[in-house]
């Protein structure tokens, strides 16, 4: 099975042009194409192996954040946001213009 793989490069003079330009034609592979060694498959399924349990704990801790800690960090949120204090009005006396 010959596959379309390499380009062989191809060089003509254009009449109007001082320099020579460079084309590429296709060719015909004799030769299967290079297959990974397993070292390399390994360590790509060891990296996508890696990959996915890293976003499976941060989808995890996510949930947990966001859906079953809801409740703990919205009134952390409230209390945070809100606050009372009781001001004293410093006032004389007051008088009643009707007693």
């Amino acid at each position: 099975m010959e596959q379309l793989c390499f380009f062989i490069p191809i060089r003509f003079s254009y009449p109007s042009f001082s320099r020579d330009i460079l084309l590429t034609a296709p060719r015909r592979c004799t030769r299967l194409l290079i297959k990974p060694s397993k070292t390399v498959i390994r360590r790509g399924i060891l990296f996508l192996a890696a990959s996915l349990v890293l976003w499976l704990v941060l989808m995890i801790r996510l949930f947990v954040l966001q859906v079953v800690k809801y409740d703990s960090y919205h009134k952390l949120v409230v209390d945070n946001i809100t606050s009372s204090t009781t001001i004293s009005a410093s006032r004389g006396i007051i008088y009643d213009c009707n007693w």
